[in-house]
């Protein structure tokens, strides 16, 4: 099968700035991919890219075997994505969020939104005004709003940015309920090494804009392990 993702000599330079280098990556269906690197390192840049935000300066990536630029329609049929910190407008409640900002692109019915709401534990607070919701409850209506229209792949960047440690366990947690119960590939940038190695199952990390090592948690972590050896004389 081929890949759900497919970057090739994926470049983005800014006038001086070269933001994304080069970069050659791929993801398979039904992973729960980590796009780890310091802040800086071109991840945003990257996810904007395969969503069509802006275009590459050289390059190419295909989602579900589809050109973003030349496919674009085709390319993110089956994509959800939050980018950077989501937005809403704050004097409307989490249900009319949803309704508002799914529907300029797409329609949903109100059982499609609260059946997301619920997924992301929100039902109970969709009529409250998002002004009244926590840093951690916009994260999470963030990914309401990327699972409606019910896609087989989400990218996410820094999804747990900004949250206090039971926020992150709550996102991480709900990040992998929707990989194994919907059966969605994830993609997920971070700058935090805890958090991919608890959800991924592989990563690739980034830094400049080039992917300097990639592959599966558990094989890197193996390369990292040190053993002392002490010799003592008989």
């Amino acid at each position: 099968m081929e890949p759900i993702i497919a970057a090739s000599n994926l470049t983005k330079r800014f006038r001086r700035v070269l933001a994304v280098d080069e970069l050659d990556l791929t993801v398979e269906r039904g992973e729960v991919f980590g796009f780890l690197g310091p802040n800086g390192a071109g991840k945003s840049t990257t996810l904007r890219m395969m969503v069509g935000l802006i275009r590459p300066s050289k390059g190419k990536i295909h989602l579900f075997g589809h050109d973003v630029w030349r496919e674009h329609c085709a390319a993110l049929r089956k994509v959800g994505a939050m980018i950077e910190s989501p937005a809403f407008y704050k004097y409307l409640s989490g249900r009319d969020n949803l309704r508002i900002l799914y529907n300029t692109g797409a329609t949903c019915s109100s059982r499609d939104i609260d059946e997301a709401l619920d997924t992301v534990g929100l039902l109970g607070r969709a009529n409250d005004k998002v002004k009244s919701y926590s840093q951690g409850m916009r994260q999470r209506l963030g990914i309401a709003l990327a699972i409606l229209g019910k896609p087989e792949l989400i990218l996410l960047d820094e999804p747990t940015n900004g949250l206090d440690p039971q926020g992150m366990k709550e996102v991480r947690d709900l990040i992998v309920n929707l990989s194994q119960d919907r059966n969605l590939t994830v993609f997920l940038s971070s700058h935090l090494l805890h958090e991919v190695e608890q959800i991924c199952t592989r990563i690739a990390v980034v830094n400049k804009g080039r992917v300097v090592e990639s592959g599966r948690v558990s094989d890197l972590l193996r390369q990292s392990e040190v053993y002392d050896v002490r010799a003592h004389p008989s």
